[in-house]
């Protein structure tokens, strides 16, 4: 195991042990009457028993989280809910199948007479499937005033949007985690890499003896990671909190704003290991 991940009570709290913010993800308030409607060429489809598309879904998630850190790959028991009845508890999950029939996006939404849209899961793996779930949302625009879903940071909608302003469109920003490495060598044999090169990290650990010290990491494209520990100078020393936010990807490594942080190297060296990468967390687990 190389990762420990909690959603916390107290961001201060665990920052004591180790953990540091790390996934963030974006919550769009969409007002309906203002999404594009008529440019998503396709269908969808509504899962239902005698119309079980969850195996759709499953294909759908596969290929958008293979894009992410962090992401979670469920089983059976995860989607038992794409395979229920809709009429029951007013859930109802579509499909969209695109220009191709090829399933590119779904969306579970909950529609209350009287309320929003709420879109309790969804999931696109192009800007063509964003497409087709805008277009489904501006289909409830004569009984519900919004619909609200959560996305991942890096995607975004706005140049989907014939309008972005005049209150059509609210965006915030949910903090949705926190992250401690628990075997720092490990992280390091796992973690993606820019190009080729080699880096020696200092990491102090509270907690976690075996996690001192400097490693050498030695990456190259298409090549597993190499590391091991030693005695030579580093050329970064991070905290086990910033090495922690650092290698998932969730900052770029920058010492103006990572106080802690002891740069001895050319800072693009450097972020060659520590860069930004895409992280999303679509469920919990």
């Amino acid at each position: 195991m190389a990762l420990s991940y909690l959603y916390p009570f107290s961001n201060a709290f665990y920052r004591r042990f180790g953990y540091e913010l790390a996934c963030d993800k974006v919550r769009w308030r969409l007002k309906l009457d203002g999404l594009p409607g008529a440019n998503a060429a396709g269908r969808w489809r509504l899962s239902e028993p005698g119309n079980d598309l969850s195996a759709h879904i499953r294909a759908i998630d596969l290929r958008r989280n293979a894009r992410y850190n962090c992401a979670v790959f469920g089983g059976d028991t995860e989607y038992r809910w794409a395979a229920e009845n809709p009429f029951v508890k007013r859930d109802y999950t579509y499909v969209y199948f695109g220009e191709s029939d090829a399933p590119s996006a779904y969306a579970c939404v909950r529609a209350r007479p009287g309320e929003g849209l709420n879109c309790v899961r969804s999931a696109f793996v192009d800007r063509r499937g964003l497409e087709g779930l805008l277009a489904l949302f501006r289909r409830f625009a004569a009984d519900h005033s919004h619909a609200v879903l959560d996305m991942p940071a890096d995607a975004d909608p706005r140049a989907l949007l014939p309008e972005y302003g005049l209150g059509t469109v609210e965006r915030t920003v949910v903090q949705w985690g926190m992250a401690r490495v628990v075997n720092v060598e490990r992280a390091l044999s796992l973690a993606r890499m820019k190009g080729e090169g080699t880096l020696r990290v200092a990491v102090t650990d509270g907690q976690i003896p075996e996690n001192n010290g400097v490693f050498e990491v030695r990456f190259a494209p298409g090549a597993e990671n190499g590391v091991r520990k030693t005695d030579a100078a580093p050329d970064v020393a991070l905290t086990i909190q910033d090495f922690s936010r650092l290698i998932l990807g969730c900052g770029e490594l920058d010492p103006d704003w990572q106080p802690d942080a002891q740069l001895n190297c050319d800072v693009d060296r450097a972020r060659r290991v520590f860069h930004r990468k895409p992280v999303y967390i679509a469920q919990f687990f």
